[in-house]
């Protein structure tokens, strides 16, 4: 009977702890039952997580390895390659591929980059879209509004590469469809 009222007044002073917002300071152990299986005790320090920026904020990092002339023209220094951000909207990879081959800034020569040099830009800076909700590992200079810029890598007959810059990766893509979030950035050799 003892045991019991001990028991319920534990649960009484439990519950008046947590409403007033104490459990954090209540021990790990506390809430496991008698002879309950515990999770093994952590070592170590604890890493912080990355902080995210808040809803709506600008983030932006850059390496500095990149330039952009009057023109906007995008020069690499690291690689030597040219760059040029396409229209902010969504394309299919035809209309990418033929945009980028009829472009005449800085005296032409553009073409879809390749799924590795694509790869060569992640990493090189971030930044956050307002009302989007990703952060892009690229550098800011390109300011594409969208993840997923397509590539001229090509397999099977209808399926084109893009790269993700809000994860990393590649991903393949039918290059007859629009689709959300595709970009195009051209490139070319220095001139």
């Amino acid at each position: 009977m003892i045991a019991k009222s001990s028991l319920a007044l534990a649960a009484c002073f439990l519950s008046i702890m947590l409403a007033a917002g104490f459990a954090a300071t209540l021990p790990e152990e506390f809430f496991y039952k008698p002879g309950e299986a515990q999770p093994a005790k952590k070592t170590g320090t604890a890493s912080k997580p990355a902080s995210k920026p808040a809803a709506g904020a600008a983030r932006k990092t850059s390496s500095g390895r990149f330039s952009k002339d009057a023109e906007g023209v995008i020069t690499d220094s690291r690689t030597g390659l040219q760059w040029f951000v396409g229209p902010d909207h969504d394309m299919t990879w035809v209309q990418a591929n033929s945009w980028a081959q009829g472009l005449s800034a800085g005296g032409g020569g553009w073409r879809l980059p390749t799924l590795a040099e694509l790869q060569g830009l992640y990493g090189s800076g971030e930044y956050t879209i307002p009302g989007k909700k990703y952060i892009l590992r690229i550098d800011p200079i390109f300011a594409i509004s969208a993840c997923c810029p397509w590539s001229g890598d090509l397999k099977e007959p209808m399926s084109a590469g893009y790269m993700l810059f809000n994860g990393g990766g590649t991903a393949w893509g039918n290059r007859n469809n629009i689709s959300a979030d595709s970009r195009v950035i051209a490139v070319r050799n220095r001139r």
